[in-house]
């Protein structure tokens, strides 16, 4: 049935009034916010915020992840903050309470979780936990490991042998390249660490169809390091377990890994069982091996001074 002419602009005009009057009390409600209320937020924040000295990563520094940060790539600056945010910032400066005396605080220093540009206000969750030099940290250069098309210095790696019936295995974890020249990596490497990896060198020469290769982390400062996985000849295993050089953390942390079980296998076990079907080539495949990171070794050394020369 239709609706009454009158009824309908009754109506029509009912919720023509009310919109209106929602749309005013809208606006109201918006002037109101703005000209009282926030300007009182605002106030009460600008009482919370105090100016204090802290540490910026300098302009013109740019720092990869993982890459260390030094004293002198920072500096200090005077910024607003309020109290619940100050606990993160790495502070450049403290003042004595009782004398009143600001006194300079050194910056920590430490290596970059993350990717960060130059003018950066740094924190301290922004910082790996620094770890002094193991006595036995030495740097060595391998060119027996198969090099990733992208790789810069600086990157972190991990080092994995991989065997023809496609066991894989993790020899060193999060590795930073120190230098780079052609097939030739630099790493800095603790006594374990090298005797771990000579012992994968020889295996990989003795399985010929296996292959020493690195994977780089894509983000090092924030994933987790990689637990390794390789377990070394019995031969070295015994040679570890007798190093002086070696910390007896490192030396557990091997013995646990050579001595588990996984389904009633260790991982010794699955590695020599592969390598037996080479027992017959194996010591020319090594001493071919040998050789040849000898020559490449050399090769390379007489490139780099002949280049040094050359400049």
């Amino acid at each position: 049935m239709a609706s009454n002419p009158m009824q309908r602009k009754t109506r029509n005009a009912f919720l023509l009034g009310f919109l209106l009057m929602l749309v005013l009390a809208i606006f109201i409600g918006v002037a109101a916010y703005m000209l009282i209320v926030k300007p009182m937020i605002d106030e009460e924040k600008q009482e919370e915020l105090q100016t204090y000295a802290v540490y910026r990563l300098a302009p013109g520094f740019n720092v990869k992840s993982g890459e260390e940060i030094t004293s002198a790539m920072v500096e200090a600056v005077d910024i607003p903050v309020t109290e619940d945010r100050k606990g993160d910032l790495i502070a450049a400066e403290m003042k004595n309470a009782q004398t009143g005396d600001v006194q300079t605080i050194p910056f920590p220093g430490g290596n970059s979780k993350l990717e960060l540009m130059g003018g950066t206000i740094l924190t301290s969750s922004m910082l790996m936990d620094g770890e002094e030099n193991p006595d036995s940290l030495r740097y060595t250069e391998y060119n027996v490991i198969t090099m990733l098309t992208q790789l810069d210095v600086g990157d972190y790696i991990d080092v994995r042998l991989r065997l023809t019936n496609a066991q894989d295995f993790i020899v060193l974890s999060h590795k930073e390249i120190v230098t780079l020249y052609g097939q030739t990596v630099g790493l800095n490497l603790t006594e374990d660490e090298i005797l771990l990896l000579n012992s994968a060198i020889v295996e990989a020469y003795a399985m010929t169809s296996s292959e020493l290769y690195m994977t780089k982390y894509v983000e090092a400062g924030l994933q987790d390091t990689a637990e390794s996985t390789y377990v070394p000849t019995a031969e070295v295993y015994n040679l570890i377990l007798t190093n002086p050089n070696i910390i007896d953390t490192a030396r557990d942390a091997i013995r646990d890994r050579y001595t588990a079980n996984y389904s009633g296998y260790s991982v010794r076990e699955r590695i020599d069982a592969q390598r037996a079907q080479y027992a017959e080539e194996e010591k020319f495949n090594i001493e071919s091996g040998m050789q040849q990171q000898i020559e490449a070794a050399r090769q390379a050394r007489e490139n780099y001074l002949s280049n040094l020369e050359g400049e």
